[in-house]
């Protein structure tokens, strides 16, 4: 869910269509459970990517909610995800002792 932090108001579900207003924070925590690890911003607010336990990351859009790429590669739970300043990389670490670097718009893994 992405949230507003003056309101606390949820803006947008991801992996959703539509908006959904009546959500709270504790509601989201129970429904996520263990399986996402993290979440971080792409530089320009576009998109979301999110770690998780299930070995693979995902890049989200933040005006649809929807998945755009499932990013999959690693053989343990990832630990770590992030975004180039430029928004064109994304960067995943994992349980697996490994780092990969990925193309944000095609989600190919280039390392």
């Amino acid at each position: 869910r992405i949230w507003n932090p003056e309101t606390g108001d949820c803006l947008q579900v991801l992996g959703t269509v539509g908006w959904e207003k009546r959500a709270t924070v504790q509601d989201s925590a129970l429904r996520i459970g263990r399986e996402m690890i993290l979440a971080a911003f792409s530089p320009d607010g576009k998109l979301v990517l999110t770690a998780s336990e299930d070995c693979t990351a995902k890049i989200w859009s933040t005006q649809s909610g929807e998945l755009v790429h499932t990013l999959r590669g690693h053989r343990r739970r990832l630990r770590s995800v992030a975004c180039s300043p430029n928004g064109v990389l994304a960067v995943t670490a994992s349980d697996d002792l490994t780092a990969k670097i990925w193309n944000v718009e095609s989600g190919e893994c280039l390392h």
